[in-house]
């Protein structure tokens, strides 16, 4: 439950993701993931569901190759030895990536939502809140 004028922040994966389509394969391949509940989403979409609630306050589209060697290492399954010596190499390449101005580069998206004044979520009103809102940041 976010109060009105709370914030609701997510880190989720991105389904614009130029690779996308590589990673709904390996899911359903690989034990350690459930392809039936674990997929990436769109925010467009996201946001177009939840412009009643909320506004876009800001979005950040992030994630380069440290995002899956590192983080994700269970991925590719790299121990942890490996990980200590690529880790700050693959940082810096990951502060260069993330300037890159296209979403589809970018595996996830952070995004910070604020929810909207005079809005009852399970009685539909919208007294107070847009009626049609803005489905980007």
């Amino acid at each position: 439950m976010v109060k009105p004028n709370g914030y609701l922040l997510m880190v989720e994966p991105n389904a614009d993701f130029l690779l996308e389509f590589i990673r709904k394969p390996w899911y359903k391949a690989d034990h350690y993931f459930d392809d039936e509940t674990e997929k990436a989403l769109s925010h467009e979409e996201l946001m177009k569901i939840g412009r009643h609630w909320f506004k876009c306050v800001d979005i950040k589209y992030k994630g380069g190759p440290g995002y899956f060697l590192i983080l994700n290492s269970l991925l590719f399954r790299l121990p942890k030895w490996a990980k200590r010596l690529i880790a700050r190499p693959l940082i810096f390449i990951d502060s260069l990536y993330d300037v890159l101005p296209f979403k589809m580069a970018s595996p996830f998206f952070i995004a910070r939502w604020q929810r909207l004044e005079g809005v009852e979520s399970s009685s539909g009103s919208t007294s107070n809140a847009r009626a049609e809102g803005d489905t980007r940041c």
